[in-house]
């Protein structure tokens, strides 16, 4: 038999409960963009969309904009995250999730609170190139989670602003 001091054994309980407690409040800390998208994307009431470079391609090409033609080959995927229909409580536990988030590169471009509707895009990439595009929508109705992956050249999507703003 071995005979364990229980003084020992009694640090040794406080150590190995202490690094479980530390382990478990470091999973929010680590999220990514993905790792939401994952979580909620099977839930009741949520429409999930996740376009390939091709689905991109087709669906723009019927538009008269050549522009946004243009754009759409710059676009590798995109998803999509709406909770139109669902329940307030997911609601609430998405808008908890996005403000946990390691953004890690991302950049906050705009950020609007305004009427009960917040907005905040978030960009990672170069002045000359946007690499990955964060779009997240919160109104009393709605709440929508885009993600838009590529090699789009900011001036592109200035052109397109301007071409609908006419």
């Amino acid at each position: 038999y071995v005979i364990v001091n229980p003084l020992k054994l009694k640090r040794m309980k406080v150590f190995i409960i202490a690094i479980a407690l530390l382990a478990t409040s470091m999973t929010g800390w680590g999220q990514t963009i993905d790792d939401v998208f994952n979580r909620f994307q099977n839930q009741e009431n949520v429409t999930f969309l996740n376009l390939s470079k091709d689905m991109i391609r087709l669906g723009m090409s019927s538009s008269d904009d050549p522009e946004l033609v243009k754009l759409s080959e710059q676009i590798d995927g995109m998803k999509v995250l709406a909770l139109e229909n669902s329940s307030p409580s997911l609601k609430k536990e998405l808008r908890e999730a996005f403000g946990k988030l390691n953004f890690g590169e991302y950049q906050e471009v705009i950020k609007v609170n305004s009427e009960g509707e917040k907005v905040k895009i978030l960009t990672k990439g170069t002045e000359n190139e946007v690499n990955s595009l964060i779009i997240f929508v919160l109104d009393d109705e709605d709440c929508t989670l885009v993600k838009i992956d590529g090699h789009v050249n900011p001036k592109e999507i200035d052109k397109i602003v301007e071409s609908q703003t006419k």
